[in-house]
């Protein structure tokens, strides 16, 4: 995945399991700042760290949240090595 995809990815991926709550709505539910979450949005850079907790503050699978962002493959997630 190259760094542009998967900067427009992040951002994606941010708007649909979000659900176009506000920053600080989302900020609160995974108990981040919000103005750091701000910043990681608008630079279409989601850490793994803020992908981890907004994915369990909205209910979506922690690990696929990071295969959809970039940072695992799914053969990495599923392997039992």
């Amino acid at each position: 995945m190259t760094a542009t995809h998967q900067q427009s990815a992040a951002a994606s991926w941010y708007q649909q399991i979000t659900q176009g709550e506000s920053y600080r709505t989302v900020a609160e539910r995974a108990g981040i700042e919000h103005s750091a979450l701000y910043k990681q949005v608008s630079r279409n850079r989601l850490p793994a760290e803020t992908v981890i907790a907004i994915s369990r503050a909205y209910g979506h699978p922690p690990v696929l949240g990071l295969i959809e962002n970039g940072y695992l493959t799914t053969p990495e997630a599923t392997s039992n090595e």
